[in-house]
């Protein structure tokens, strides 16, 4: 079982920088509901956009668009 503490302050900024944010994550922030994107290697960016859509409270739904490649995909924000 863990120990509960209170009243331990939060530390100050360290002053790392932070990592710049990605061409999709800037894409993604930028969509309205009802937008959507191609995304050509879906196997490859689903772990990212779960984490982006997490961050910034976006729904999102994707559909095939190649039969023959199915590793890409559209995403279209719907919330």
């Amino acid at each position: 079982m863990y120990k509960i503490e209170k009243n331990i302050p939060l530390p100050e900024d360290d002053g790392r920088k932070k990592r710049p944010k990605t061409d999709l994550s800037l894409t993604m922030e930028q969509m309205e509901v009802g937008d959507s994107i191609v995304l050509n290697s879906w196997v490859k960016e689903r772990t990212k956009v779960d984490r982006i859509c997490g961050a910034i409270g976006f729904a999102y739904m994707t559909r095939k668009i190649d039969p023959i490649n199915y590793n890409r995909v559209r995403m279209w924000r719907t919330k």
